[in-house]
């Protein structure tokens, strides 16, 4: 049987222990797509976290939106979806500048693409938000073999028609291998 003593020790190390190492513990800032072995598992947690979020959302009823970000300088994770690193564009190139796809340099077969913002809304929610712009719809595939989608990202599309996009073939991909 343990003693008060006992107890009030034991707690008191619990509750040191949690204070040093909580920040291990925190969120990250941006989620590299490229280290993930399971990327399918990743993109519903991402639903899933945003469907909790919003009680009236139905997890079937969800699909995703993004934005690249035009700023490298993150203060913290979002607060609504997460910021993902390690894409590569395959069939474009990407106009920082812009903030829109372009027409690939000679020989330039992947590019990096800066930081993503993906987050998980309802398919009424999604057409509002992105509304009359131009965008193409370009999807994220976890290889190179293009075996298993993961989402469609909206690109802005400015200087070209959206269907040049496809005919291309652009695509994201999580990993290069």
């Amino acid at each position: 049987m343990m003693h008060a003593d006992q107890l009030t020790l034991w707690l008191d190390k619990g509750y040191a222990f949690t204070r040093r190492y909580s920040h291990i513990c925190s969120r990250p800032v941006t989620f590299n797509m490229s280290t993930f072995f399971h990327q399918q598992g990743f993109m519903a947690a991402v639903q899933q976290e945003a469907r909790k979020k919003n009680v009236g959302w139905a997890l079937d009823d969800l699909t995703f939106i993004t934005q690249v970000r035009k700023d490298e300088k993150l203060r913290g994770p979002p607060d609504d979806g997460v910021y993902l690193t390690g894409l590569s564009l395959v069939g474009a190139s990407w106009d920082m500048r812009t903030n829109s796809l372009t027409t690939p340099k000679p020989r330039e077969q992947f590019v990096t693409m800066p930081i993503v913002w993906l987050s998980a809304v309802p398919h009424t929610e999604r057409t509002r938000i992105i509304g009359e712009r131009k965008m193409a719809s370009i999807p994220c595939y976890s290889n190179p073999t293009r075996s298993l989608m993961l989402f469609g990202a909206d690109l802005n599309a400015l200087a070209s028609d959206v269907s040049t996009w496809a005919l291309a073939g652009t695509a994201l991909l999580c990993s290069r291998d």
